[in-house]
């Protein structure tokens, strides 16, 4: 489903990161619309995990990006798709609730497979749905204030809004990382 704007070049970094979240939440359309500028209306699973890269060359970094499918069979081989990982960005979908109930439990199992201070970003995808919303922006930063981690973005595959930003954070937190 992907093609890289990967060309042959010299990174000082490179990372691996995972993105997570229930399914039909946007994270294939997120990773589409960051790598390709692209979006598909249609909703097709990933089944098990994709990956893609894309290089940041005025970071000097190289995103892996991997789009793990987030129905039960994939989510029991979670353990398996995060080794080796730097960094996360966890999503759920504006207008579907149940999707932002379960961050805690995402937060969780990053938390106890890789690292307590694993870097990841939250993002809140679909606000072109305005009239669909139900979680409000407010209650995302109310909940993840009391997180060790508050990066949070309101994001819209659709439109494009902030998935770019949200990209370069994550990479931006894993470059400080290694300073």
């Amino acid at each position: 489903r992907y093609r890289s704007n990967s060309t042959f070049m010299e990174h000082e970094y490179r990372f691996k990161v995972v993105v997570v979240g229930e399914e039909a939440v946007g994270k294939t359309s997120l990773i589409l619309r960051y790598v390709e500028n692209t979006f598909e209306g249609d909703y097709i699973p990933t089944l098990g995990v994709n990956f893609v890269v894309k290089d940041l060359p005025d970071m000097s970094t190289r995103l892996v990006i991997w789009d793990i499918g987030g129905q039960n069979m994939w989510k029991a081989k979670l353990n398996l798709y995060l080794k080796g990982s730097d960094g996360a960005i966890i999503i759920f979908d504006v207008t579907r609730p149940v999707t932002f109930g379960t961050l805690d439990t995402w937060i969780s199992k990053l938390q106890q497979q890789l690292d307590p201070q694993f870097p990841y970003v939250v993002v809140g995808n679909k606000t072109d749905l305005q009239d669909l919303r139900k979680v409000q922006e407010a209650h995302a930063h109310k909940f993840l204030k009391n997180k060790r981690h508050s990066i949070y973005f309101e994001a819209s595959a659709k439109t494009g809004k902030n998935v770019e930003d949200l990209f370069r954070r994550i990479a931006d937190e894993l470059i400080k990382l290694q300073q």
